[in-house]
């Protein structure tokens, strides 16, 4: 390229720097805070943790400044509307919920690192390159800039066998999944001969019936996608992370990644593949009638908190799969919906985890429960709503959030798929009221009550439960603030 051209080229770089600042931004964050880090004293990470959030606030900030903007950026790779600038503020407030109250736990578990404020600012750049991805190329950056963050957070306690091997068993499954999204986007692209997702839409619009190698290429941008937000069959490596990883980077994990993963999805479904809904429904109800029957049926027989939380999540995300079944705007809001409740529940259920400590030590069980409605009234309390909530109870949020999709189920005739969701969210009531029944009813051997938990909870950790809980509760009150309108602006104008 000449010099000549560099410099007609270099005033449209603007506009685009513009569109994407709060990327830009958090990736140059990351770096202070890393220079930062490094000449730090570990004893005096508290600052940096501050500092952190700063950050985190200000970018959310500038993306509340946008959120009515359409537009693009580098060249049609990434894609900006209001949609876009929503999600990447869910994903934003996820990110800070779950930073807020765990950061007070690192320094308790002799993990007290500046690494892991970087990493996850790094996650959340990469999520909000997924949330605006026009492109198979940016697709696939910020799927990646995200997961290499996560593989790295899973790992962090390196003394600890667990993690490592959660950690080693994410990062090869993880690779097995990225390799799976190039294959596919490698068809596409020899295809079509354009990476750009509106332009590879057109060309698949000519074809009446969808070529081998396409259907091929969706089957495989599919399953990569599926494995990034727990889907059954390609949910394996879910309860060994969940288990492994640190607690505040399982919560992380648990909640943010899956509304980025959601969003490409959207992006593939209603864009590249909008006119071939043929070849992917059938797929997406199997998916989500499997990974609804999993969850259910495997949590039946979990004794530890954070692995019964994982089969949770996988059936979750059979449930959010289901809004996909009717094509309609309604079907997709009520999606984004459901992922909303569902950041809210599960946001709580962790921070309910973070408070449990007996004699330093987190407690893992559900026998470990076992008194606690004696011990600590309002953590059994708030953990109950929320339990309640997850397992579709009304007059909570998981109620509604489940009746909603199970009806897009039905407007699309996907009949069989809504009756197992309603199968599957009995089945989940019985793992639900299980730990419940520990907290409230169950006695320990011999009748001594000995649980006699911590009680130097931190105060960010009760705020945020707190607060989850008082939005489940009283959602039914304001449903409207946790609607997102989808009928539109899937395309800038």
């Amino acid at each position: 390229m000449s010099v000549a051209s560099k410099i007609v080229m270099a005033p449209n770089m603007l506009p685009d720097s513009v569109n994407a600042l709060p990327e830009i931004f958090l990736c140059f964050w990351a770096l202070v805070i890393l220079m930062i880090g490094v000449f730090q004293k570990k004893t005096d990470r508290e600052g940096i943790y501050y500092f952190s959030f700063l950050g985190l606030f200000i970018a959310g900030a500038m993306i509340y400044i946008s959120k009515s903007t359409y537009g693009y950026a580098f060249n049609e790779m990434l894609r900006i509307t209001p949609l876009t600038q929503i999600l990447k503020l869910l994903i934003t407030a996820s990110v800070i919920a779950v930073f807020y109250m765990t950061f007070k736990h690192f320094p308790r578990e002799q993990l007290n690192k500046f690494e892991y404020p970087v990493l996850l600012i790094l996650s959340t750049v990469g999520m909000m390159i997924m949330v605006s991805a026009n492109d198979l190329i940016s697709a696939f950056l910020g799927l990646e800039i995200q997961s290499f963050a996560l593989y790295i957070l899973v790992a962090m306690a390196r003394d600890r066998r667990s993690a490592n091997e959660a950690g080693i068993k994410y990062f090869v499954l993880g690779a097995l999944a990225s390799a799976f999204f190039l294959f596919g986007a490698s068809y596409l692209y020899g295809f079509t001969g354009t990476t750009v997702f509106g332009d590879i839409a057109g060309v698949l619009k000519d074809s009446e019936t969808l070529p081998i190698p396409i259907a091929i290429s969706c089957v495989m941008i599919l399953m990569a996608i599926a494995f990034k937000i727990s889907i059954a069959p390609f949910h394996m490596w879910t309860p060994d992370v969940y288990e492994g990883a640190p607690t505040p980077v399982t919560a992380f994990i648990a909640t943010a990644p899956k509304v980025a993963g959601f969003a490409l999805l959207l992006s593939f479904l209603q864009i590249v593949f909008a006119h071939h809904s043929d070849l992917w429904l059938p797929i997406l109800s199997a998916l989500a009638v499997l990974s609804i029957l999993v969850g259910s049926f495997a949590a039946l027989f979990q004794k530890k908190l954070k692995r019964l939380l994982a089969y949770s999540s996988i059936s979750h995300m059979g449930f959010a799969l289901l809004g996909f079944l009717s094509l309609n705007g309604q079907s997709f809001e009520n999606v984004f919906n459901y992922l909303i409740i569902y950041m809210m529940m599960t946001i709580g259920a962790f921070a309910a985890l973070m408070t449990l400590r007996k004699r330093g030590q987190l407690l893992e069980n559900i026998d470990d429960l076992v008194g606690l409605s004696k011990d600590a009234p309002l953590v059994a309390l708030c953990m109950t709503i929320l339990l309640f909530s997850l397992a579709g109870v009304p007059p909570f949020a998981g109620f509604f959030a489940k009746l909603f999709v199970i009806q897009n189920a039905l407007s699309g005739e996907s009949y069989l798929a809504a009756i197992i969701a309603v199968l599957g969210s009995v089945v989940s009531a019985a793992y639900y009221l299980r730990v419940i029944k520990a907290m409230y009813f169950d006695t320990p051997p011999g009748g001594d009550h000995t649980l006699t938990i911590d009680k130097s909870i931190p105060f960010q950790t009760t705020l945020v439960l707190v607060t989850s809980t008082l939005l489940v509760s009283f959602y039914i009150l304001m449903p409207s603030l946790f609607t997102l309108d989808v009928a539109t602006y899937l395309l800038p104008r």
